[in-house]
């Protein structure tokens, strides 16, 4: 899972799923989360089946603290937070690493 806080998550994703693929991660998947979702169930299902099939699944979500991204965090899902430097607060930050913490959600950086 590719979650931001104050930054935008397309771009780490693609660039997340061309390192993957050059690394020889077979079939790799890149789901990008609509942000105007009203609720994560579409895209529950949508990972639910990537994840059935072979090969690595790149998620990238609207914002950390958003429903549908709240319905994906799971301890079995590493997630790889995305910041911008000049647009994030450190306390935004500390809470995203906090709340996963609480959350027994594994978190790359």
């Amino acid at each position: 899972l590719v979650l931001p806080v104050g930054a935008r998550p397309h771009a780490a994703a693609d660039a997340l799923a061309a390192t993957l693929a050059a690394r020889g991660v077979a079939a790799v998947q890149t789901i990008v989360v609509d942000e105007h979702a009203a609720t994560g169930e579409a895209a529950l299902r949508r990972v639910y089946a990537a994840e059935a099939s072979p090969g690595a699944v790149v998620v990238a979500l609207p914002a950390w603290d958003a429903p549908t991204a709240t319905v994906l965090l799971d301890p079995r899902r590493v997630v790889l937070l995305v910041v911008d430097p000049a647009r994030t607060r450190r306390a935004a930050l500390e809470q995203a690493v906090a709340t996963l913490a609480r959350l027994g959600v594994p978190c790359l950086g």
